[in-house]
C-alpha cells in the first residue's frame, strides 16, 4: 500500500508530501514516513493501528516527529 500510494504522489507530480492518517491510515503514513523519509515533510498519525511490521518499531512515529 505504501508503494501504491508513493507512486501515485509521484505519478500526479508531487514529490514531497504532508501525510496524515487515522486508524490503519496513521499505521501506513508512519510506514511510508519510515520507507520515504526523504519525500514526507511532516506526519500526523491518529490513533495509528498497529501491525506486526511496525512493533518492531515502538517509537517509530516520536523518532519521525524529532
Amino acid at each position: 500500500m505504501s508503494d501504491f500510494i508513493v507512486q501515485f504522489l509521484e505519478d500526479i507530480g508531487i514529490e514531497k508530501f504532508d501525510l496524515v492518517g487515522s486508524s490503519m491510515g496513521g499505521a501506513i503514513a508512519l510506514w511510508i514516513a519510515k520507507k520515504y523519509p526523504h519525500k514526507c515533510s511532516r506526519v500526523l498519525s491518529i490513533a495509528a493501528a498497529t501491525h506486526k511490521s511496525l512493533i518492531r518499531y515502538p517509537n517509530l512515529g516520536l523518532k519521525i516527529l524529532k
